[in-house]
This record gives C-alpha cells, structure tokens and sequence, in this order.
C-alpha cells in the first residue's frame, strides 16, 4: 500500500510526564518543558510508522489470498478419502480429484456395454406368482415360468363384443342385430352378423323389412350357420296377411310379424324361437284375437295378444278355452275385433276362471257365429249338470242359432248385440239364451230375433229367465212364418215365462213381419219406451185367458200400433196411444185387447181407439181420446170419469 505522507521520525524519546500531568493537561499559563513534547511526538511518530506498516503487509496478503481463490493448485489425493468442512481449497480439490480418477467408462457414457462382470440372471429374493384358472406359476428371474395367454389381434370396431373363436385369439363380434331383406314370399330369411357363433342359447334381434307371405313356414339363416326354421309364439311362421281385399285368401294371416317389426330369438338347439312367447299373461285381462277380419281392416299382431285364433289348425272354440282355462276366478277374456266360430261348447266356470267375454273396443265389437253344438255355458264341463255362475257380455255382437246358445244363473248383456235368425221350423224348447236367475240388458244393447221359415210353427221363445232387467237397449222381433193371429196362433215371443218379473225401460221395442210377435208373458213393468208395432199381428203381451190381475204396469210409453195388441197390465198410465188405422172396424183383430182387470188412467189415444175389455172391470180415469171410442161397452162395475174427447 503506497502513502503520500510519511511522519518524521522522532528520535529524541523525552521524559514520560508524571501521572498528575497525564490527569490534569495542561493549563492556562503552563509552560510545559521539552521533555514532554519530545516524548510526545516520539511516541505519535512510532504509532503512525506501526499503521502504515501494518496496513501495508495486510493488502499483501489479502492479494495472495484472492489469488489463490481464482485459481487455486492442489495435488491429487493418494486415496479416496471423503472431504470435510474446513479444509483448504488444495485439500478438497486434491479428494475430488482422486474420485472422478476412479470412476469407470460407463460413468460417463451410461451405456450398459461398459460395465465389467455383467450378471446373467437377476434373482430376486421375492418371487412373482401367476395363476390362471386356478393353476399357478411362481417366477423369481431364476428360472423360466410359462402361461399361454389369448387377446385380440386387432382394437376391434367400437361397441363390438369380444368373443372365443373356438381356439386361440378370440374375435370381436358385432352387437346380435341384423335387418333381413329376404323378400316376404321366399321361406329362407337369412341375415349376416358379423364373427356369429350358433350355439345353444345365443340370441339376435332381427328387423323384417317385409311380413312373411308364404304358406310355407319360414327358416333363419345367420351367417350361413344352416337354415333353422323359426317358432313364433309357439307355432311355425307360414303366409301373412297382405292387406287385399274381402277375398278370404287374401286374410290368411298368421303367425307372423308385420313389416319393420324387429323380433328377437333364442336358438334351442334345434330351432329358432320368438321368445315373446314366453310373455307373462296378465290373468286378469287375458286378450285373445283373431286372424278373420273382415274387408281392409288388418288382423292383430301376435305381440298384442296372449292367445290368436286361425293358426296352425286350432279351432275358435279351442284357443277361447285355452284362454279360458289360462284365466281366474273373476278375470275378463278380451276379443279383439274379428269374426269367432262357435260351433262347440265353451265352458266358463266363474267359480274357477273367467266369467265376463269383453269386446276391446266400443264400436268396431268382435262378432261370435254360433253354429252347430255351440254354446257358451257356465257350467265346468260336459259332464257338470249344475249351472253355478253368471255370465258377462260386454261390446260383443252374436249371431245365436235356435239352439241354447248361452247358459248361467245370471246373464248381463253390456253394448252387446245378438241376433237369432231362424231359418228352418223350431219349437218352444229351442231358446237361444237361458238364464235360471236375472237376464239383464243395458247400455245400448240389442236384440234381434227374426224368424224366416215360411211354415207354421208352434210357439217360439228368444229368452227363458225369471227376471228381466232392460234398461236404455232396443228389442226387435220379425216374424215372417204364415201363421194366423187368434189363440194359440204360431207366436214368436220375447219372454214366454209367465213367472217373470223385472222391467223394460227406456228402451226402443219394435215388431214387424207378418206373423205374431209377443214381447212379454208374465210380471213384467215397461217404462218409458218408444214402441211400435207395424201391423195387426204384433202385441205387446203374448195372449192369455187368465184374468188375475197381473203385477205389472205400463206407464210413460209411446205405443205406435195398428191394433190389435194385447195388454195384461194392472196399470196403463200416461202413455200416447196411435193408432195407424183410419177406417173404423168392429173386428176383434183391430182393437186393443185387455186380458185382465186394469187402470187405465192418463192416457192419450190418438187415431181410432177401439178397446175390447173381454169382460174385465177397468177404471178408465182421466183419458183424452181424439175419437169417440167405437167400442163404448164398458163391463158391468168398471168406472169411466173424465174422459175428454178432443176430436
């Protein structure tokens, strides 16, 4: 270190002051000697020399040392010694050296080519087992250990299914569906999948793209797996119903799908089977239709029915009992619209199964044809003597035969229509419905019975009960045998039992044809309904010589006649009486008949009124008549008040 200014040197030492001095200083007026002042400076020109001195040996050494930081020397340590804190730069390079000197080539290449005594096996103290289907191996890199694994040789297509393809790699297969184009007149469908196996059990969906119209049954071929015929809801597929006309080959429907209709099978082994027939029957509406249709209107699906009538040699009457016997106590058998055969007995025991036949729709009603031994019974079988139940009918048409038709203790007609059309000779016995108990009619039902034959016959009866309830429904007898009117003419009636009670009312009864018609026979009230009895044949009560007063009435009734008709009523009361007949006649065939002791009160004869009262007392209270009535020859005890004569 270079200083501008150097400090004399002192040389003369002087004499150290006394310690009073050192104390005091010196003071105002004080003369201190030279002594002092030379061992002052003495001593301040040595401490500045030592400064200097001192200073400038320190930057040597400053200079060194940095020197030696920036570029320190040190020897190669004779050992691999770890270094520690404190050590000189020489020291710790000198170790570090002597590390990387030993290190080997692979330290710095990383190759494993060179490193020296390289393992040839790599034992490891924990060994790996693999087990497969319950058999195991154990590898621990000292021996060799083998399982065969199977994978896929491809990604396969999304959504695809990995299947076994018998023998080593499995296959992705597509999901089981396939359109079939087959047209619907070739028996052989046939569809491709792609990777289909055919085993027991495996199952497809499958879109038709057309009915099957062949009357051949049908056979499914799947990827060329062999033609397998089909069962479709438990019967083989054959011609389908092709929409045509009112030909009857066209409606040969059956056991088929519709178009665009996707059905899914099961193979069995053998063959392939619609596994909709596997449906679980709701036993409380148990549906049943029918392949016979008529005109445009297409048959049920399959899908949509639990029984199909018109397949595979079955009559109607068999798939209706299996229907029947599939049934509860209590349940309903649902027929779809169409037309069934009933020419054999059908049993519907209520006790055990179903008591009620039901049209599924209001309008478009299923219609039964009863023919030959037909019937539908409540009785158990063949062998049953008891009738033990009612029966229900609901929006069903029937065409009923002279024969007994329908049996039960009770019978209920709901929207229901029957006919009987007699065509050949029948008798009393011959009635088409019989009910031991209650025949009840309501909500728009009717009844026709017309008779055909153009010979005489004895009486003829629609329906044999001992109750009658007819409520809102129409009643229509047509006679057209050549009979004559009087006693014990060949009549055709309603209800023949003169035991009946219960009521017509509301209801619409016509007669017509030109031999008698009767309606009621017994204790029967009619109420409120439009009656209309075309020509002189038709009565209104069936003729009778018992002149009991009968418990029943007629009240609130239009009645159109052109007399005669018979009345067996305790009561006539406010009803329109009109007469079609101008000319005046004093034949019994064109008066009212009145076979029993009656009230008449409140009524209007409008017309020619001519009455017979066959001698029977009658109150005749309260009347208008648009005539004088011709017949004016009241029996001895009857009471006439208030008659008004308008015309």
């Amino acid at each position: 270190m270079n200083f501008n200014n150097s400090l004399p040197e002192w040389k003369n030492t002087g004499t150290e002051p006394s310690d009073s001095l050192k104390n005091d200083g010196f003071k105002a007026g004080y003369k201190p000697s030279a002594n002092v002042f030379n061992w002052f400076w003495s001593l301040v020109s040595k401490c500045i020399t030592e400064i200097q001195s001192k200073l400038s040996n320190e930057e040597t050494a400053r200079t060194e040392a940095d020197k030696n930081l920036q570029q320190p020397t040190f020897t190669e340590a004779s050992t691999r010694v770890n270094i520690t804190s404190g050590e000189t730069l020489s020291t710790l390079f000198g170790k570090i050296k002597k590390f990387f000197t030993d290190l080997k080539t692979v330290a710095f290449t990383g190759s494993y080519n060179d490193l020296s005594n390289k393992p040839t096996s790599m034992k490891n103290p924990n060994s790996l087992t693999l087990t497969m289907n319950g058999s195991a191996t154990n590898y621990n890199g000292a021996s060799s250990a083998s399982k065969s694994w199977y994978a896929p040789t491809s990604v396969g297509t999304a959504g695809y299914n990995l299947i076994s393809n018998g023998s080593g790699a499995p296959v992705w297969q597509q999901p089981p569906y396939a359109v079939c184009n087959t047209s619907g007149s070739t028996v052989a469908k046939t569809v491709s999948i792609t990777n289909f196996k055919l085993v027991t059990g495996v199952r497809v969906f499958i879109k038709f793209t057309y009915a099957h119209d062949s009357t051949t049954k049908a056979t499914l071929n799947v990827n060329n797996t062999g033609a397998k015929s089909i069962r479709y809801k438990g019967y083989g597929v054959f011609k389908g119903y092709n929409g045509g006309g009112s030909n009857s080959t066209d409606k040969q429907y059956p056991n088929t799908w519709e178009a665009g209709e996707i059905v899914e099978f099961i193979y069995d082994g053998t063959e392939w089977v619609s596994i909709l027939e596997k449906r679980k029957i709701d036993h409380s509406n148990i549906v049943v239709g029918t392949i016979n249709v008529d005109g445009y209107r297409i048959p049920p699906s399959i899908n949509d029915v639990d029984f199909m009538c018109g397949i595979d040699g079955k009559s109607d009457v068999e798939v209706i009992q299996e229907a029947i016997n599939a049934s509860r106590n209590g349940s309903r058998i649902i027929l779809k619209r169409g037309k069934y055969s009933i020419d054999a007995p059908i049993y519907m025991c209520g006790g055990n199964h179903a008591d009620k036949l039901f049209g599924e729709q209001a309008t478009d009603v299923p219609k039964l044809n009863f023919s030959n031994n037909g019937i539908i019974t409540s009785r158990s079988s063949s062998s049953d003597s008891k009738v033990s139940y009612p029966l229900y009918f609901e929006n069903i048409s029937m065409e009923l035969t002279p024969q007994l038709c329908i049996e039960a203790t009770n019978i209920y007609f709901d929207n229901t229509y029957s006919r009987l059309d007699v065509t050949t000779v029948q008798n009393l016995g011959s009635t088409p419905i019989k009910s031991s108990g209650l025949f009840k009619v309501k909500n728009g039902s009717s009844i026709d019975l017309w008779i055909r034959s153009s010979s005489s016959y004895i009486c003829y009866c629609g329906i044999d009960c001992t109750k009658i309830e007819i409520d809102d429904s129409s009643i229509s007898l047509q006679n057209e045998c050549s009979s004559t009117q009087g006693a014990g003419g060949d009549d055709l009636n309603f209800i023949y039992n003169t035991d009946a009670t219960g009521y017509i009312r509301n209801s619409k009864l016509t007669g017509q044809g030109n031999g008698r018609t009767n309606f009621i026979n017994g204790k029967v009230t009619i109420d409120e309904c439009d009656i209309t009895l075309k020509n002189r044949n038709h009565s209104l009560c069936h003729y009778t010589t018992d002149t009991e007063q009968k418990l029943c009435s007629l009240r609130d009734c239009t009645i159109n006649y052109t007399a005669s008709t018979y009345l067996t009523f305790g009561k006539i009361e406010g009803c329109f009486f009109i007469n079609k007949v101008t000319a005046v006649s004093s034949s019994e065939n064109n008066k009212l008949q009145i076979l029993c002791p009656t009230q008449m009160i409140g009524n209007t004869f409008i017309g020619r009124s001519e009455m017979n009262f066959n001698s029977n007392k009658v109150q005749f209270i309260g009347n208008a008549m648009q005539y004088s009535q011709s017949y004016t020859s009241f029996p001895t005890g009857s009471v006439n008040t208030g008659t008004m004569i308008t015309g």
